[in-house]
């Protein structure tokens, strides 16, 4: 996994030692940090600490025991309408629990789509990500920041008001929003709508209901 030094020290008030001494801190005590390039640590997180490990608050959580430092955690604040609720405009249907024990949904109204701000561009691009809207951008972004996938859709290019979280059929085809066409094996997690699958869930954006600049839902 790729984590920005830079971006690491969002998540503290002091000053974090420098990317050669951390990663050898972490080398020695929590992961192997296969190599440095441009402050930008890439760490081997094994799949006994996946869970807790594959995302930038997970690192600095560990990187705060390490150093004795405190956590500076973001704060997340937004406005919601308490007269609408998301179920008066989309469905979310889970089939297989097992494997989704939980899945949640919002709905943002009066979108407008543009371009990002500079530090999200630079965040992004710090780990070889390739910005390409202010919301498909904040959604990796949050991925990155959190490990929780989050799929944003054009609310009124799904199908019938219903999303559906199941497993893929035998053959099924989905075409991501890097223009990739995969053909899909009967298991594999989809998000659909009542006529296809959308995007392959936590993995890839499809592009039949992504966002672009004439999205407002």
């Amino acid at each position: 996994m790729k984590i920005s030094h830079d971006w690491l020290q969002d998540y503290f008030k002091d000053t974090l030692p420098s990317p050669e001494t951390l990663a050898d801190t972490l080398t020695l005590k929590a992961y192997e940090v296969e190599g440095i390039e441009n402050g930008v640590l890439n760490i081997d997180i094994l799949p006994n600490r996946s869970h807790d490990s594959l995302s930038y608050l997970g690192v600095a959580r560990e990187v705060a025991v390490l150093l004795d430092q405190d956590l500076k955690l973001p704060e997340i604040k937004y406005d919601t309408n308490s007269n609408k609720k998301t179920s008066d405009f989309i469905a979310l249907i889970v089939l297989d629990t097992k494997l989704v024990p939980r899945a949640m949904k919002r709905v943002v109204l009066d979108v407008k789509i543009g371009e990002s701000p500079d530090w999200l561009k630079e965040r992004l691009a710090s780990i070889g990500q390739k910005s390409i809207n202010n919301v498909v951008d904040i959604t990796n972004f949050v991925m990155w920041e959190t490990g929780q996938p989050v799929h944003a859709f054009d609310l009124d290019k799904v199908k019938e008001g219903e999303i559906t979280i199941r497993g893929a059929r035998d053959g099924e085809k989905v075409t991501t929003l890097d223009g990739a066409e995969y053909e899909l094996k009967e298991g594999m997690l989809v998000i659909s709508d009542s006529e296809k699958a959308l995007d392959i869930a936590g993995i890839k954006g499809g592009v039949a209901s992504g966002i672009d600049e004439s999205t407002k839902r």
